[in-house]
């Protein structure tokens, strides 16, 4: 299995924060507005490693039922975390 990235931790966090506002599924379009991403393709290419990963789920040809399956642990938030070191 390949390794989570932080844009498909972004885009897995833009559908989580759009699920919790409006209790449902975004479109591709939400989630290049809440994540930043201005490509509809580069959201359908993270959305599909995301399946691929068991991340999410969505029935095919069916709107609206993109679902999470599984949480990001905290190890791997962690590890996708932005850290700066300066040297001085």
């Amino acid at each position: 299995m390949k390794k989570l990235t932080r844009a498909q931790l972004n885009v897995l966090d833009a559908i989580t924060k759009n699920v919790n506002k409006r209790n449902y599924a975004p479109s591709v379009q939400e989630i290049c507005d809440t994540s930043g991403l201005k490509s509809k393709s580069t959201v359908h290419r993270h959305l599909k490693n995301l399946k691929d990963s068991g991340y999410i789920h969505w029935e095919e040809g069916q709107p609206r039922t993109l679902k999470v399956m599984k949480d990001v642990s905290e190890l791997d938030r962690k590890r996708l975390s932005l850290q700066f070191e300066y040297a001085y």
